[in-house]
């Protein structure tokens, strides 16, 4: 039978722990700009529609918005998305 030693010192693992939590604060501090900065109303997106502005947002934000007019997203790709949203507001 063999035996693994721990050959990692403590100084790697105090080092690997600190990282931690700076990290997931980091990825806290994304999660909530991207919350805060996508309200999404019909409204605006009817204006993006009329000045033909859809393909500008992002997929997830595309996402967002054809749950927020309650459908059910018709593809993944970013066209299909800027598609199923100009079908609905013409």
């Amino acid at each position: 039978m063999c035996q693994l030693e721990d050959t990692a010192s403590p100084d790697i693992k105090h080092t690997r722990m600190a990282a931690r939590p700076s990290m997931q604060a980091d990825a806290e501090t994304k999660k909530s700009k991207f919350s805060n900065s996508t309200l999404l109303s019909e409204a605006y997106l009817r204006d993006l529609h009329s000045r033909d502005e859809l393909v500008k947002l992002t997929v997830p934000m595309l996402r967002q918005a054809v749950k927020l007019l309650n459908m059910v997203p018709s593809g993944t790709h970013k066209a299909d998305l800027v598609a199923q949203l100009s079908g609905h507001f013409q």
